[in-house]
């Protein structure tokens, strides 16, 4: 047994040189009898007598580790299976999507007939102990990867509830297959796509959820990449091509030692006609990053939202003797125009960095409709033309006998780029461009220097920012003791 594991280790290791057994050079040969004596002498003398098995995957680790690419790694065939269920959102769990909170996940959608929609739990909770254990100090995924588990497993998720408290739910989990693809109608003329990963299946669930947008003739598409980490690329090449015409540059990839190939859209393209907005954010990369720089590239969408991952390297996944795998980085890609996006990512054509207000944002850039911004303080609800939207944070606040908004938010609902520097927050927008220094109360419009005392507060973290300082950009505001609103000229 340990002799064949040995000859795995250096089959192995003769494939991954590259270099036939029979021509090695001495040095390789070399080393490889030093790994063969190593473990040898280990697994004979040393006091917690490892398995042949325990040394073959240390060997593997140490190999791969060695490359320094997060990227590279080796699948067991059990690891294998999860990597592929994964890219296609065949999981085992209790059913429910999250994000995460100021302190806890929060459940944005329960999936129909899942585990945790038959307990009971409602998108809106916000989940703050598995069996019976504190989530605090938990990074969100470690927090989803405790929330997964075996079929048939059992888990209790206590959940705080808006308005109820918290309420245990005891929930079996079960094998949960969630179509990569999700689409409904923002409005009558707005059609709207999720993509959470690119598997087997996502062109062709996307296709049809495309077709189905466009038999309700909508003029426009949200196409909503958020958090979408890659997967296939061909499933990213088949997906753009129902936009572009054929032959058009997707993607170009290059190997170790130079050469290229190229991917082109191909087939009869359905949405030529639809003017389309791509979400992205920090967790948009590889296949999504690919996608949104094509689209871009080609004048066929505009970006909204924060900056990609940055992942312009391409793995190929290589089929190993005990029906496990190798994937390892092959290729670094380029979109159309030639950019290299590993460490940078795209950078948004429409920067938006609160996330409730991105969908908002891509359909105010396709529209070209003219945001208005309303906080209804009694009841407090946000409305943003007139719809009410998602907000977890606090409402205006009187100081001072001045009324003060919520700074990000108020700004990027309106259409306006906030950026924080050390000792300006800098607000532009529509041509005008305000940089506010809080601790001194001096504001600058266009170079036009301008003083106000207290523009901005800060309150239990949260930036506020006075009528009379927006009013600088010739905001329309008005204000009723239970509403404000605000909309651009």
């Amino acid at each position: 047994m340990f002799r064949r594991v040995l000859l795995i280790v250096l089959l192995i290791s003769l494939l991954l040189s590259g270099v036939p057994a029979a021509g090695a050079d001495d040095a390789a040969i070399e080393d490889l009898l030093l790994l063969e004596e190593m473990m040898g002498r280990l697994n004979q003398y040393h006091l917690d007598q490892p398995e042949p098995g325990q040394l073959m995957q240390g060997a593997i680790n140490g190999m791969l580790g060695s490359m320094e690419d997060p990227y590279t790694e080796y699948f067991s065939p059990e690891e294998l299976k999860e990597f592929a269920n994964a890219l296609d959102n065949d999981l085992f769990g209790i059913g429910v999507e999250l994000r995460p909170g100021d302190y806890h996940p929060i459940v944005v959608r329960v999936i129909p007939s899942s585990p945790a929609k038959d307990a009971g739990i409602q998108a809106g909770d916000t989940i703050v102990a598995v069996d019976d254990a504190s989530l605090k100090g938990l990074n969100f995924a470690e927090v989803v990867q405790i929330i997964r588990g075996p079929e048939g497993s059992k888990v209790k998720i206590t959940v705080d509830r808006p308005g109820k408290g918290q309420k245990d739910f005891n929930v079996v989990r079960g094998h949960i297959n969630i179509p990569t693809v999700d689409s409904s109608l923002l409005d009558d003329q707005t059609g709207y796509i999720y993509v959470g990963s690119f598997g087997s299946e996502t062109a062709n669930e996307f296709s049809s959820a495309l077709g189905d947008l466009l038999a309700e003739d909508i003029k426009f598409l949200v196409l909503d990449l958020r958090n979408n980490g890659g997967g296939y690329l061909q499933a990213a090449v088949d997906m753009v091509s129902q936009f572009l015409s054929p032959g058009s540059a997707v993607v170009s990839i290059v190997d170790k030692d130079g050469n290229t190939d190229s991917y082109v859209t191909s087939g009869r393209p359905s949405a030529t006609a639809v003017q389309t907005a791509i979400v992205v954010n920090e967790s948009s990369a590889s296949a999504a990053e690919v996608m949104a720089g094509a689209m871009r590239d080609h004048d066929r969408a505009v970006l909204v939202g924060t900056q990609t991952y940055g992942k312009g390297v391409m793995q190929t996944v290589i089929p190993l003797s005990n029906k496990g795998a190798l994937k390892v980085t092959t290729h670094r890609y380029y979109t159309p125009s030639g950019t290299d996006l590993d460490g940078t990512g795209l950078i948004p054509d429409r920067r938006v960095l609160t996330p409730e207000l991105q969908l908002v944002a891509a359909a105010q850039v396709l529209t070209g409709s003219n945001p208005l911004l309303e906080f209804a303080l009694k009841d407090k609800i946000v409305r943003i033309n007139n719809q009410e939207v998602e907000y977890m944070g606090p409402m205006p606040q009187m100081k001072s006998e001045s009324l003060f908004i919520p700074l990000r938010f108020s700004l990027e609902a309106l259409g306006y780029e906030v950026f924080f520097d050390l000792n300006c927050i800098r607000i532009s927008g529509f041509g005008d461009t305000l940089e506010v220094y809080p601790d001194s109360g001096k504001l600058i419009l266009n170079k036009d220097e301008k003083e106000l005392k207290d523009p901005v507060k800060t309150v239990e973290g949260v930036r506020y920012i006075s009528l009379e300082a927006l009013k600088l950009l010739k905001l329309n505001i008005n204000t009723t003791p239970d509403n404000v609103s605000i909309t651009t000229r």
